[in-house]
């Protein structure tokens, strides 16, 4: 899948979304069982694995350390903040992002 992160167009990657949904639980002494209730979607994130070239690698560095770039995919558009990167010597990366809430 292709994307783009900030103005930087990332190609041939492996995207996972993970959204978790709130979940309050209530027990009541005295009554059988419990009460589940879902508050909620927490935001999304998304591990995003590919190969770069460590010029490539140096500008998206560079586009993350401009502040909170727009994420586009075939999962949506969304305004995201980087919470991790990871760049190997034989030029695999992984993103950890996480969407920011409008």
């Amino acid at each position: 899948m292709d994307i783009m992160l900030g103005n930087i167009k990332l190609t041939n990657c492996a995207i996972d979304k993970v959204v978790e949904r709130s979940v309050e639980r209530t027990i009541e002494p005295g009554k059988d069982g419990d009460d589940l209730v879902d508050t909620g979607a927490r935001s999304a994130e998304f591990t995003i694995k590919g190969k770069l070239s460590m010029e490539a690698f140096k500008a998206l560095e560079t586009e993350i350390k401009k502040g909170q770039p727009m994420f586009k995919s075939d999962f949506g558009i969304y305004k995201v903040a980087v919470k991790r990167i990871e760049y190997k010597s034989t030029g695999e990366y992984t993103l950890l992002i996480l969407e920011d809430i409008l």
